[in-house]
């Protein structure tokens, strides 16, 4: 059995990371734009309100800390 060359081997690689984008770059004509799909950005606010939700979330950790500290005093005393 021969071993495939390695120009082969590397086409057939590129080949499979072709994307529907990079194929019209291929076929188009040099001074022809393309239409590159971007993917949809997050909401401006997105990070902002995971940031508040991982706040409330620490808050209310910090408060049941809290009153579960003092139950405890309390008992103890």
């Amino acid at each position: 059995m021969e071993k495939p060359r390695k120009k082969e081997t590397q086409r057939e690689e590129s080949e499979d990371l072709e994307t529907p984008a990079s194929r019209a770059l291929d076929h188009a004509p040099p001074s022809a734009p393309v239409a590159i799909e971007i993917p949809p950005i997050a909401h401006p606010n997105y990070l902002k309100d995971r940031e508040e939700e991982r706040l409330d979330k620490k808050h209310e950790r910090s408060a049941k800390e809290y009153l579960a500290a003092q139950k405890r005093k309390r008992e103890i005393n």
